[in-house]
């Protein structure tokens, strides 16, 4: 994976978080059900409603961007 920079996610709406390490957050639908996009060090992963997180492959910024583009639209 690549590892996105932290400029690009706060471009992108993520917020930076603290915990026993540092990640970004981004809650994309907060009615029901949620949708929130997790990005570690170097993994990402999406939780919709209460399910389980699940992994996201990123191949580039960009890659990353569309995807997060397709569930913004596709919600709305």
């Amino acid at each position: 994976m690549k590892n996105l920079s932290h400029e690009f996610l706060i471009s992108n709406g993520f917020t930076k978080k603290i915990s026993d390490e540092v990640y970004y957050e981004s809650q994309i639908a907060s009615s029901e059900p949620s949708v929130i996009v997790y990005v570690y060090n170097n993994s990402a992963s999406i939780c919709i409603g209460t399910g389980r997180e699940k992994d996201i492959k990123i191949e580039s910024e960009s890659q990353f961007s569309q995807f997060l583009e397709t569930i913004q639209n596709t919600l709305s």
